[in-house]
């Protein structure tokens, strides 16, 4: 039938019946773009495609194609038909569809590709007599590798008489998926893998499968007994040498060989790690234990005024409550207190006892532990800075338990003016609230040596 014509708004004459591949040259095109060279390329070799028509098996196969022959990419997405598409496929008959006005106009298109309706009959020509004379050849024992056979319908599943490396067939046959859409076969993976070819013609009457790939000889043996069984079976136009399998299986090995390494590579570096960090962890406690040699008697010294501080503030909690007469006048007695507010920086542990008293907690034992000693920075000079830990346990005759309130105190001691500054108490818990205090005062640490 004579082809009828299309022209567009630029006066280019399109062929009702020829396939065309389109690229996108709109403002709008996400990716695809002409080069300097004057090629079309894409941005980071990454596109996208559509389908503006229905196409059969064969016109996807010869898409394909010419995609691989026309273009250079890494990937190329299916997408919707939409204004961003880099590439429209579509039958000359669908140039003025809904589909193709909504996402582009034909004047802002070039023409990639034009596959005639003689080109698609060429190569649909071609691939049976590629089928052809490689049935001729593994019946007349000639042919060396594997193939496949096909029922004219079915599942589309493979049965594979691959003993051995079947990923590595697998992946041969990858390169072929196209095509093996003609024939109705799904090439990305075995329905099921066998030694014999027996099983393989068992598992194909019993529809598990409607195609077979195997070598060369035991197809000569399935294409017998299909005939002889009433089974239309045909070769598809695909076949893989010994090499092709040789070379998957060395990519196999060697993609498994360097996945074997980068392994080895990262436990090897996980153990260097960790014997560098032991290293280092001894090499801390080494430090750490000529700090405590130098500054611990200092730092004893100091937690001891702590205590003696703390101790009063305690003692004075339990004697007297704040409604007792008495109170202020106790309270105004105390020697924590700030000559400049009157204020006791202890406050907290005062309301917390009284509480605690309150609820009838008895207080057994106090302690105070060493928890940090260092220096800090007050008004651009150093001082020494001191946080301890406050334990007081407790017993309730009420509930009948023990517990231990605890209260960390961080302070500078001024020794030039012989102060006490920045008086914060922490709770034990948040120790978020202890960075805070480090951070803010500058706080370095002559006591405790950690491990980056």
């Amino acid at each position: 039938m004579q082809a009828q014509a299309t022209e567009d708004a630029t006066n280019r004459i399109f062929n009702s019946t020829s396939l065309y591949v389109l690229a996108n040259r709109s403002a709008s095109a996400g990716h695809i773009f002409r080069s300097l060279a004057g090629s079309l390329q894409f941005d980071g070799g990454v596109g996208s495609y559509c389908y503006a028509s229905s196409f059969d098996t064969v016109d996807d196969y010869l898409f394909e194609q010419s995609l691989l022959e026309e273009l250079e990419f890494s990937e190329l997405s299916n997408t919707a038909c939409e204004p961003s598409t880099d590439i429209f496929l579509v039958r000359g008959s669908d140039l003025t569809s809904d589909i193709v006005a909504a996402s582009v106009a034909i004047d802002e298109t070039e023409v990639v590709v034009e596959i005639t309706k003689d080109e698609k009959q060429q190569q649909t020509d071609r691939l049976d007599y590629m089928s052809k004379a490689i049935t001729d050849d593994v019946l007349d024992g000639s042919k060396v590798g594997f193939g496949l056979i096909a029922l004219r319908s079915g599942n589309g599943e493979i049965c594979g008489v691959v003993p051995d490396y079947p990923d590595a067939h697998l992946n041969v046959l990858g390169t072929s998926l196209r095509l093996l859409e003609i024939y109705g076969v799904n090439g990305g993976n075995f329905a099921a893998v066998m030694s014999n070819p027996n099983e393989a013609f068992r598992l194909l009457q019993r529809g598990s499968c409607s195609a077979i790939y195997a070598s060369a000889t035991e197809l000569a043996e399935l294409v017998l007994a299909g005939k002889s069984s009433g089974y239309e079976m045909d070769f598809a136009p695909v076949w893989v040498s010994k090499k092709q399998i040789t070379e998957a299986i060395d990519s196999i090995e060697a993609a498994f060989q360097l996945q074997a390494n980068q392994e080895q590579s990262q436990e090897d570096r996980q153990r260097l790690e960790a014997e560098a960090l032991k290293t280092a962890m001894e090499q801390a406690e080494v430090q750490q234990t000529l700090l405590r040699d130098e500054f611990g008697l200092r730092f004893a010294a100091l937690n001891d005024e702590v205590q003696t501080a703390v101790q009063e503030v305690i003692d004075f909690s339990n004697a007297i409550l704040p409604l007792n007469d008495g109170y202020e006048a106790a309270y105004e007695r105390l020697t924590v207190l700030d000559p400049t507010t009157g204020i006791s920086p202890f406050d907290q542990i005062i309301q917390d006892m009284h509480q605690r008293s309150a609820e009838g907690w008895e207080i057994i034992q106090t302690d105070l532990d060493k928890l940090d000693y260092g220096q800090a920075e007050f008004n651009g000079r150093e001082v020494e800075a001191v946080v301890t830990e406050l334990h007081v346990e407790s017993k309730n005759r009420v509930v009948g338990k023990y517990e231990d309130y605890c209260a960390r105190i961080a302070l500078l001691n001024d020794e030039v003016f012989d102060v006490w500054r920045r008086i914060t108490v922490l709770d034990c818990t948040d120790s978020y609230a202890l960075d805070r205090w480090r951070l803010e005062n500058g706080f370095q640490s002559k006591w405790i040596v950690t491990v980056e």
